[in-house]
Parts: structure tokens; sequence; C-alpha cells
């Protein structure tokens, strides 16, 4: 009789059931490379972000430095004359004012407008008239004054105070 069909073991008795449970086992850590989806759309997002932040930064770099440049030209290449100096200030203020004001607002004005508006869209408010007339009148007289304008003159460092705020 030994063909007979056993009957399956009895499992042993445990007088504590805690003690047929196994240890828990984690998963191993995710990869952090490659990245997933989301993140690739992130860091897009922020390269882009950046290079326009740096190419905006770069170009208003550019114009202040370029603005610095011909009011340097304009005060060092008619050194002799202050009637070209003040004209070529007075053009160089006049272009930035068409660029960023509306061309009916700004191209019609000369004299005493015209200071009234370099005036109104300056923020300092201090802006001394006695400083900005030859901006109005200077270029037109046959002897505006004695001397040439300097780089660090006040009408120089106002002209380029004005533009610097006026192109931000």
């Amino acid at each position: 009789m030994n063909n007979m069909i056993q009957p399956p073991a009895a499992p042993p008795v445990i007088n504590n059931p805690l003690q047929a449970l196994h240890d828990i086992h984690l998963p191993a850590d995710p990869p952090w490379w490659p990245l997933a989806p989301g993140w690739w759309i992130v860091l897009g997002a922020a390269i882009t972000v950046s290079a326009l932040i740096l190419i905006f930064w770069w170009r208003k770099h550019r114009w202040q430095k370029k603005i610095q440049t011909e009011i340097n030209t304009v005060i060092v290449k008619n050194s002799a004359d202050l009637r070209l100096q003040l004209a070529g200030l007075s053009s160089l203020l006049r272009r930035v004012a068409l660029y960023r004001f509306p061309k009916e607002k700004v191209a019609s004005l000369h004299g005493r407008a015209w200071l009234e508006f370099l005036q109104s869209n300056s923020s300092d408010k201090h802006f001394e008239q006695r400083i900005i007339e030859p901006l109005a009148v200077g270029s037109y007289q046959a002897r505006p004054g004695n001397k040439p304008l300097k780089t660090n003159d006040p009408l120089v460092l106002l002209v380029h105070k004005w533009i610097r705020e006026n192109l931000k």
C-alpha cells in the first residue's frame, strides 16, 4: 500500500501569526537619467526663458553703448564748433524720441515745445531750463556760446540720462 496517495502534510502550527510574515522588499531607486518627459519640457522652457533674457539684456546694453559712442562722436568730432555739437545732440534726442514715442507727437516739436517735451518725459523733475536751453536755440545762432562742450558737461550728461531713461 505504498502506492496510496498520502494527504498533504498539515502546516506547522504557528502560535504567533506575525512570524509567518516576510520582510518588506523595497523596489530599486528609479534612475535619474534619462529624464521623464515632463522634466524635458521644464528644461526646454528654462533654457528658452534664459536665452530670451540674455538676448534682451544684450540688446539693451548694446543700445546704451552705441548711444554713448554716438554722443562722444558728436562731441569730439565737432569739438571746435558748439553749434554743430548742439545740432548733433538735438538730432540724437529727436531720433530716440521718434523711436520711443508716436511720430505725430514728436516730429513737429521745436523750440520751447521741444524742451517741454524733453522735460515731461524725464524722471528728473529738476530738469534745469538753463542747462537744456541751448538745445532749442543754440544750433540756430551764429555764436551760441564761447566754448564747445566736453563729454562731462552737464548738458551732455543730461542728454545721456534722458536717452538712457527713454530706451528702457
